[in-house]
């Protein structure tokens, strides 16, 4: 039957210690109660027996310590053995590792001359891609030059025009504060174009905003004229009242903001020998409450830029 902790080195150590400690600490006691049964006459018997108890526990650890100490050699032994195997083997691992290490090196400086030459291909390749890839940077500037150019080119070219949600966009912009206006739609010199453009606008500036708020009584005056402009422009008449040039300059914002390129408010110039004719005429009656009377604003259609 082994002893507690037999097969470890580290427990035998220990309990070996423990023991010796034991041992040593009865063996204090055995003095210190023979010099007390020495001094102490009256009580002499009993320190001499106390004395006695400490020196057969003392000697019962020193019995029970004495195979631990040679069980301490034999582990030591072993453990000596192993290591010097395990030492042998490292050995002979670092051997083997040195000779594979000579012939890594040798395939290592094959493989630097190979790397050597491989650099030197992709050096000349690193050069030509840099020459294609500068080309291709170039080609494709011009590329966005050409592209921005014929976008420019298109917005020329098309038509102006509201979709339903630029004309809603307006009509909430305005209708709030500036219902209950008269104004015109000036086209001069009418094309196909200016009259949808015209169409458009007419149709931001309702004569019932949401909510039956009053919104604008829109007249819409086409004609011809020598001299022309490109473009939109708010025009403003003289007498128009501080409320009606804030229009103004509120429907100039709102027109610009859906991407209609307009200038203004200014006041109409004269464009001499413009021969009108067709149209609409709508304006307010004298006295309805919430409009003002006159016509004193104006939205200016020119040729498409």
């Amino acid at each position: 039957m082994a002893l507690p902790g037999w097969y470890s080195l580290s427990s035998v150590v220990e309990i070996h210690v423990t023991l010796e400690g034991i041992a040593v600490a009865f063996f204090v006691a055995l003095v210190v109660f023979d010099v007390l049964a020495h001094l102490k006459k009256n009580r002499e018997t009993l320190f001499e027996r106390i004395a006695l108890f400490c020196f057969g526990i003392a000697v019962l650890t020193e019995v029970c310590a004495y195979p631990y100490s040679r069980r301490i050699d034999t582990l030591s032994k072993e453990a000596d053995a192993a290591t010097e195997g395990k030492i042998a083997a490292l050995n002979k691992e670092a051997g083997d590792a040195r000779q594979q290490a000579g012939e890594s090196d040798e395939r290592a400086g094959k493989a630097l001359e190979r790397a050597s030459k491989a650099d030197e291909r992709a050096a000349k390749n690193e050069k030509e891609a840099a020459r294609l890839k500068k080309e291709a940077e170039r080609l494709h500037g011009e590329n966005l030059i050409l592209q921005t150019d014929v976008l420019k080119l298109r917005q020329r070219m098309a038509d102006r025009h509201l979709t339903p949600k630029q004309q809603s966009a307006i009509t909430n912009k305005l209708c709030p504060q500036f219902g209950g206006l008269n104004l015109t739609i000036g086209l001069y010199s009418a094309d196909g174009e200016m009259n949808a453009l015209a169409a458009d606008i007419d149709g931001a500036l309702p004569l019932l905003c949401p909510n039956n708020r009053i919104g604008w009584a829109v007249s819409i005056s086409p004609g011809q004229t020598p001299v022309g402009f490109s473009g939109s422009r708010i025009f403003v008449y003289e007498g128009a009242s501080f409320r009606v040039r804030l229009f103004a300059s509120a429907l100039f914002e709102a027109l610009k903001s859906e991407g209609l390129q307009v200038e203004g408010p200014m006041p109409r110039p004269n464009f001499g020998g413009m021969i009108s004719g067709g149209g609409r005429v709508r304006t307010f009656n004298t006295g309805v409450l919430g409009t003002e009377a006159g016509t004193f604003v104006e939205i200016g259609i020119g040729r498409k830029p």
